[in-house]
């Protein structure tokens, strides 16, 4: 198993970011290895550092260092950076990918341009227009699968649809949940709530949920403040909505688990910091893997563009195991 790791394009730096690459690899089984894409100036700055000195000192095999001629920055227009940058880190990923020399790809540089090129380089699964994020949350229950979390700013009915049923097959792929259950984002809870676009999703998976044999159940429209009681097993919701909501939740998490540190900073017992310690295992979004391209013939992992040593390093990992699982023929299974 390879699996390509994309070190430019983002808000942390390459040597940061080659730090979670190093420790990852310790991990790796004999027959694993990371594809690690980097240009000729980050190249000599990696081997400088320490960490980097004694990795090219071992020799260590189960890291290629892929030199790739330039990046897309965040600011980067998507399409044209896809278009003219065709040597940039993201897309020798994209296309190594799609060759099938890496089995799955993490990055944390430009959404836009990821979504673009995965759009434009791989093919799209059945019944799937086009790619979106799909983030994995928690909640007092199962976990929640969101999608779209930053893919499609905005979409169609129907696209929505489509989230609700590659959700699904997401949760029913990971969790082994028969008959998923999914809510639709919105306003409130009554049908009439929300953009018309929502309104016509919201008719069309009730009859979908209907059906005989229906591989949902749809719960009707979810709050933002019901997400994380467990009651659905997939939120449906366009990339605008999506991207806000997680990063809403993100802050908030952040804030409350920072104002109890801080609050119970000169407590002794041990059990309430090892409390402290569970919940921020538990809460902090570095513990979770970055968001999951759907819709695509391939994996490919999108983390936060400021992502830490170890948001990468769970990205890597996330990756990893959805490879082993075999997740994309298993998605692709129940798609038909």
């Amino acid at each position: 198993m390879r699996i390509g790791v994309d070190l430019l394009g983002s808000d942390s730096s390459p040597e940061l970011l080659f730090e979670a690459v190093l420790q990852v690899a310790k991990e790796l089984e004999e027959s694993d290895s990371l594809v690690v894409y980097v240009n000729h100036e980050n190249v000599e700055k990696l081997l400088r550092t320490e960490q980097g000195a004694s990795w090219k000192e071992k020799g260590a095999s189960q890291i290629d260092l892929h030199i790739v001629e330039e990046y897309i920055t965040l600011e980067d227009d998507p399409l044209s950076s896809v278009r003219l940058k065709k040597d940039s880190s993201l897309v020798v990923g994209i296309r190594q990918l799609s060759d099938r020399k890496i089995d799955a790809f993490v990055t944390a540089g430009n959404t836009g341009a990821l979504i673009t090129g995965t759009t434009i380089i791989l093919p799209q699964l059945s019944g799937m227009e086009r790619p979106a994020l799909l983030a994995v949350l928690p909640t007092q229950g199962r976990p929640l699968a969101m999608m779209d979390v930053g893919g499609l700013v905005s979409c169609k009915a129907r696209q929505l649809v489509q989230y609700a049923h590659i959700g699904a097959a997401f949760q029913r792929c990971t969790l082994e949940v028969d008959v998923p259950k999914v809510g639709l984002l919105n306003i409130g809870m009554e049908s009439k709530k929300g953009t018309a676009e929502v309104r016509e999703a919201y008719h069309a998976l009730l009859r979908e949920s209907e059906a005989p044999n229906a591989k949902i159940r749809f719960l009707g429209n979810i709050e933002g403040r019901e997400a994380f009681q467990g009651k659905v097993d997939v939120l449906v919701t366009d990339g605008f909505s999506g991207n806000v909501m997680l990063k809403t939740s993100q802050g908030i998490s952040s804030f409350i688990f920072h104002y109890l540190q801080d609050a119970l900073k000169d407590t002794s017992s041990i059990e309430m910091h090892r409390i402290l310690d569970e919940m921020q295992r538990h809460f902090n979004y570095d513990e979770y893997p970055g968001a999951v391209v759907c819709g695509v013939d391939g994996i490919v992992v999108k983390c936060h563009s400021a992502v830490t040593k170890r948001g990468l390093m769970h990205s890597i990992q996330g990756a990893i195991r959805l490879v082993k699982m075999d997740l994309l023929k298993k998605i692709k299974d129940e798609l038909g």
